[in-house]
């Protein structure tokens, strides 16, 4: 499994759990999707290195994964 296939199921793992709260699980994941591709942006213009664009791609994409968990919780 991929890591943009893991994130997506990771992501409807918590809108099956809590279909009531949909709309803002949709909100985050597409959230870290703009910051996945800024990030990816901003490290090819700056002329990384393909790995480390790689990695500032899913650093964006992963970086408010906490925040499901949190916001089942706390809503």
């Amino acid at each position: 499994m991929n890591l943009n296939t893991f994130f997506d199921n990771y992501c409807e793992n918590y809108k099956s759990l809590y279909p009531e709260s949909e709309p803002a699980f949709d909100l985050k994941k597409i959230h870290s999707a703009k910051v996945a591709l800024e990030a990816e942006n901003i490290s090819s213009l700056l002329k990384l290195k393909k790995e480390d664009i790689k990695f500032s791609y899913f650093t964006g994409l992963f970086h408010d994964m906490g925040r499901f968990p949190q916001f089942a919780q706390y809503k």
